[in-house]
């Protein structure tokens, strides 16, 4: 039987294929994303990750070549020899040998995970000071981002929040945040150990992104794991649990995360504040199986929800207000390698539904999509790559509710009930093309197309980027394009019928021009911008909406980063954005309206961010952020008028924007320590404080019922402390 038995596991050895895996990086360490890594000779291979890694599996055996390539870089090629059943590790290294037009690209309009500011792991993202655990807090702190509120909000050059698209794979989330509000929300919808890759655009932004007027946060989540593992966190204000798990060549991850806030406020003093506490529940599943020669299936479901209610006592109104929301997104992605082709396509539908009462006041919002989405990219040449792609997407928004022209804080007051559907559907599609015109020049030229069937619409948007390598070190970038997005389903939805014909498009003009210095772990970033705002879909009166909104943003960018996280003892980065913004608006004259333009209120004029990192002896990591803004611009109420029945009180705004409240200020610090479990894993304690100097900033003012006497909000977010540990356990 020995014989036989020998020859069985000899065949079934044979029958095993080989697995190439490993990374591209620069040569300055940095991941390289989108080089093709091919087995010379059998026709297979694979394209690097956000990341820059990759992974394949053959049949071929024996000592065979390998090639990476990426355009403006040198080929890079290695020997291994591969065995069945085994796995081979490789590391190519792309040398530059024209301008990189990959790495140009990338650092002149966005930040891009990988060893870059944004590439934040979730150990990273939960040890930021003032982050509180999110990475939507944590990207805050970039350049392009003005501190008009200590949410979560994306405010980016002079934009309101709806003006930035947040994508997973491709995939546009319906609702990015939780507990929501007018500013976006305190925390973002997707956790930090869901995510692989980050790329976040301020301006001047690709012709694959459509349907968005200022700026790009798209994520990518994680691959199949390449072993198994577990981590459990616990906190003052959440607990959560991951594992990996490898199924064959693939995986699966599994996460969870459970908030209770009430801890976290008893300990800081804060207990009586809310009714109900703020929590929430989310959690994933993500299966990766690579299929075929180079490819790979991913199969991602997420989903959450939230709550919170708390007691208002305010001059113009005193009640219950509370806000619940529900939310959830599944996708499948498929890439592959096919004929010197990056082929990716992704397919996904999401929910979101949410709930606020005050007092007699409902409102109860969802919506629901639908999308389909396909990219393909080939390198023509070392001096041109080609982008091609299509996406489609049906939503229906539903909003319903009550309102009461009487007293809104008596919960019996006699109310009128609202219900309206709107479905719409866009369909996009773009073309992009990298050139390289000589050693030192390129250019990146686009042109996207959508069709909005909700505003019976087509618009075209044309974009064009251009970049000069002064050396090796310094490059400039220029850059314009027309950039456009629909108003929201909520909007036109609860315009007039007889109006929705007069709502269009929105569109913005991007001017940029910018310089980027890197050497070593230095990088400088200077950036100039302008945007100039047209149809912008403006309240006229009640719920009549209409594109008669003009606006414009100028600004510059300062940037600079130090040491790279997690590899250096000393590392950070600062960011300082100087901005001058104008939008129509409307202003309150009593009993009627005017539209106006004047600075908006999410325009702060300086906004800073410092954030610093070290490593000490014995695992020990300290860090700390400190931030800075101008007041945010407010509108001043200079009158009233009665109403007819004297109950209530009509207001007189003065000039829009022509206050601005006091400067904001925050300093929060934070503090780890790693103790490894030997070879099993690692435990992790955290702590951090928040508004360390437990600063009151302003948030807005509170009026009276005549208006006749204000007082001055603050900010909920005082001093702060947080501390929980996380266990990291890996199997070999």
């Amino acid at each position: 039987m020995r014989p036989l038995a020998f020859l069985l596991l000899s065949l079934a050895a044979h029958a095993q294929p080989s697995v190439v895996a490993g990374d591209v990086v620069d040569g300055d360490g940095r991941p390289v994303a989108y080089a093709s890594v091919l087995l010379v000779g059998a026709g297979q291979g694979a394209v690097t990750d956000a990341d820059g890694r990759f992974h394949f599996a053959t049949e071929a055996t024996g000592r065979r070549t390998l090639r990476a390539t990426r355009v403006g870089s040198e080929p890079a090629t290695r020997a291994v020899t591969l065995a069945p059943g085994d796995t081979a590790v490789v590391r190519f290294v792309l040398r530059e040998a024209l301008l990189d037009l990959g790495r140009a690209v990338v650092s002149a309009d966005a930040f891009v995970s990988g060893g870059e500011v944004a590439g934040l792991s979730p150990l990273d993202v939960v040890t930021t000071p003032g982050a509180a655990a999110d990475l939507f807090q944590a990207i805050r702190s970039f350049p392009g981002l003005t501190e008009a509120e200590e949410g979560a909000g994306l405010f980016v050059r002079g934009g309101d929040v709806e003006e930035t698209s947040v994508l997973l794979d491709g995939a546009r989330l319906l609702q990015p945040y939780r507990y929501e509000s007018p500013t976006g929300g305190t925390f973002g919808a997707v956790s930090p150990w869901l995510v692989s890759g980050t790329r976040f655009s301020t301006g001047g932004f690709s012709a694959r992104y459509g349907d968005a007027l200022s700026g790009v946060l798209a994520l990518d989540s994680q691959d199949e794991p390449t072993r198994d593992g577990q981590t459990v966190s616990l906190s003052l204000a959440a607990a959560s649990a991951s594992a990996d798990v490898t199924v064959g060549p693939g995986g699966l991850r599994v996460a969870g995360n459970r908030s209770f806030t009430d801890a976290l406020f008893w300990v800081n003093g804060r207990g009586d504040e809310f009714v109900t506490a703020p929590r929430s529940t989310d959690g994933s599943v993500l299966l990766a199986v690579p299929v075929g020669r180079a490819g790979r299936v991913k199969a991602l479901a997420m989903g959450g929800a939230d709550r919170l209610s708390l007691r208002l006592d305010q001059p113009s109104f005193a009640g219950l207000f509370e806000s619940a929301s529900a939310g959830g997104l599944g996708l499948v992605e498929w890439t592959d390698l096919r004929g010197g082709w990056a082929l990716a396509a992704t397919a996904s539908h999401a929910r979101h539904r949410s709930e606020q009462a005050l007092g007699a006041f409902r409102l109860r919002p969802s919506d629901r999509s639908t999308a389909l989405r396909a990219t393909a990219e080939r390198e023509v040449s070392r001096r041109l790559v080609v982008h091609l792609g299509a996406e489609a997407d049906a939503r229906r928004s539903a909003i319903e509710g009550a309102f009461t022209a009487g007293d809104v804080s008596d919960p019996d007051a006699a109310t009128v009930a609202f219900d309206e559907v709107t479905r719409g559907a866009r369909g996009g599609a773009w073309a992009e093309a990298e050139a390289q015109l000589s050693r030192r020049v390129a250019a990146t030229a686009g042109v996207r197309a959508d069709a909005h069937s909700a505003l019976d619409a087509v618009v075209l948007d044309p974009r064009l980027s251009l970049f000069v390598a002064l050396d090796d070190a310094t490059r400039l970038r220029f850059a314009t394009g027309l950039y456009s997005q629909a108003p929201d389903l909520e909007t036109i939805s609860l315009a007039t019928v007889s109006d929705v014909s007069d709502l269009r498009v929105q569109r913005a003009t991007h001017w940029i021009a910018g310089v980027l210095h890197e050497r070593g772990p230095l990088t400088v970033r200077a950036e100039a911008y302008a945007k100039d705002y047209r149809r912008l879909a403006v309240e006229r009166s009640g719920t009549v909406y209409g594109s008669v909104g003009t606006g414009w943003a100028r600004g510059l960018d300062l940037f600079a980063r130090w040491g790279s996280v997690g590899a250096s003892r000393l590392s950070g980065w600062a960011s300082y954005s100087l901005l001058d913004a104008r939008r129509t608006q409307v202003r309150r004259d009593g009993t009627s309206a005017t539209l106006a333009q004047g600075p908006p209120p999410f325009g702060v004029r300086h906004s800073l961010n410092v954030v610093g990192k070290a490593r000490l002896a014995g695992g020990l990591s300290v860090s700390g952020r400190f931030r800075a803004g101008a007041g945010r611009p407010v509108t001043p109420v200079v009158g009233a008028v009665p109403a007819a029945e004297g109950a209530f009180f009509y207001p007189v705004d003065g000039a829009l924007g022509s206050e601005t409240l006091p400067a904001t200020l925050r300093l929060d610090a934070a503090a780890s320590y790693t103790l490894p479990l030997g070879r099993r894993g690692s435990l992790v304690l955290f702590g951090a404080v928040d508004n360390a100097l437990d600063r009151a900033n302003a948030s807005g003012y509170a009026y009276s019922p005549d208006y006749a006497t204000r007082t001055l909000e603050t900010s909920p977010y005082r001093r702060s402390v947080y501390v929980g540990a996380s266990l990291i356990l890996t199997s070999r």
